[in-house]
């Protein structure tokens, strides 16, 4: 799905910038190919009755389903992965299994809710997928609850996590994760309508000052200038 997005965007960027037939045309029967698999062997009956992406499928007939990764690419982030051919409907037949205690990584707490890893330890859940359930959802409630969560989840040092605990938030993983920051102003900006880079100039600039405030002004030898430090200097530059 996202390789089908990839071609389409290059398919795009060829379309205005190359012109370039071969891109043209291996793009284009790519994107086909890539469509047809995924409506042939992608989507499968859920054990609820109903048609779902399966997360994976090893081409003999075997899936992995009820099971989504918490980072990008994911089923969860359909919408968003530029593949134009989803099902909405499958879509959302998919969403509501890997959101419900179908999927063994769901994890439901005494303060969150959400997406877990193999990767992470259980009961945790990753603020990178509980972002994009947010840009997802339709709901204005989903969306204002689900915002309220990702600042509960910025526990300590006032930046999102890999992962948070469910019943604890001052239990983490990763206490910085880019990724995850990023997707959370891509969300605020998004939903709320708030440009963010205005806010970030002037906090880049208040940590600029308060570190060459905590500086010495002084430099280790006083101050005093050194003219042998000019001699080498000068005699090291070829003025010719």
């Amino acid at each position: 799905m996202y390789l089908w997005g990839s071609l389409n965007r290059l398919n795009k960027l060829n379309t205005v910038v190359w012109r370039d037939a071969f891109i043209a045309n291996a793009t284009t029967h790519l994107m086909a190919d890539v469509h047809s698999g995924i409506v042939k062997y992608g989507v499968i009956d859920s054990k609820g009755g109903n048609k779902m992406y399966a997360y994976e499928v090893d081409g003999l007939g075997n899936s992995l389903a009820d099971f989504d990764d918490p980072n990008l690419p994911s089923l969860l982030a359909l919408p968003l992965l530029g593949y134009d051919l989803y099902s909405p409907e499958v879509y959302s037949h998919t969403r509501q299994r890997i959101l419900s205690k179908a999927n063994p990584y769901y994890f439901e707490g005494t303060e969150l809710h959400g997406l877990g890893s193999p990767h992470t330890s259980p009961q945790y859940v990753w603020p990178l997928a509980t972002a994009v359930e947010a840009l997802t959802t339709d709901s204005p409630a989903q969306q204002i609850e689900l915002l309220k969560m990702l600042l509960n989840m910025a526990q300590g040092n006032g930046l999102v996590h890999e992962s948070v605990h469910v019943s604890s938030t001052g239990q983490f993983t990763r206490p910085e994760f880019g990724w995850a920051n990023a997707m959370f102003v891509v969300a605020v900006e998004q939903l709320l309508g708030v440009d963010c880079d205005a806010e970030a100039e002037v906090h880049r600039l208040v940590t600029i000052q308060q570190r060459e405030a905590a500086e010495p002004r002084t430099p280790a030898n006083r101050g005093k200038d050194i003219p042998q430090y000019y001699e080498q200097l000068e005699a090291s530059i070829n003025h010719q």
